[in-house]
């Protein structure tokens, strides 16, 4: 029984090491998708409280990952974007609600272009584990 528990317990460690285990520009690339699948699933009535738990997770990796002043100000407006989104999702699907969460996870979508385009383009400091 101890070495079916070891197994599992080891199993899970290797499945979260790896969901973490992308980079920053493949966090930022990643995350258009993400915006679209919420968008959908919002308009379609699903629950989107997990792809905007996902999205965060997304955010929380770049804001650990990036340390240059630009990025970093614009992870904060992303911030912003994304506790907004959080609370206009839980709002009935109207003709205002829907166009204004279209137009943070526009926003959200272009932010994260930049900064993939950043990262792949110019030396910025970027931790890594």
């Amino acid at each position: 029984m101890k070495k079916i528990l070891w197994i599992s317990a080891l199993g899970l460690t290797f499945s979260l090491t790896t969901l973490d285990a992308r980079t920053p520009i493949e966090a930022a690339r990643e995350t258009p998708q993400i915006t679209e699948q919420i968008f959908s699933d919002y308009l379609s009535g699903y629950d989107t409280h997990s792809i905007v738990a996902h999205l965060r997770n997304t955010q929380e990796l770049l804001k650990r990952s990036i340390h240059d002043e630009e990025l970093s100000n614009l992870l904060r407006y992303l911030d912003l974007c994304i506790n907004d989104l959080r609370r206009a999702i839980i709002q009935p699907a109207t003709d205002a609600n829907t166009r204004h969460i279209n137009d943070l996870l526009h926003a959200i979508t272009e932010g994260s272009h930049f900064i993939a385009d950043t990262l792949s383009s110019k030396k910025v400091v970027v931790a890594s584990r």
